[in-house]
């Protein structure tokens, strides 16, 4: 898990975050999610996990 944090948020503001997945392989999956102010659009922080898919 890595998350760049690029602004802040103030408390009480509306955000938005938009999660994909990036790619999924036979053993690893890997995602990417954007935090976004709801009014502006400015980014506040930007994420990246990768996950296990095994048992």
């Amino acid at each position: 898990l890595a998350i760049s944090y690029v602004s802040a948020a103030r408390a009480g503001e509306t955000l938005l975050i938009e999660s994909s997945v990036f790619k999924i392989g036979k053993s690893l999956t890997n995602t990417h999610t954007i935090l976004k102010q709801k009014n502006s659009g400015k980014v506040i922080a930007m994420g990246q996990h990768t996950k296990f898919n095994g048992k």
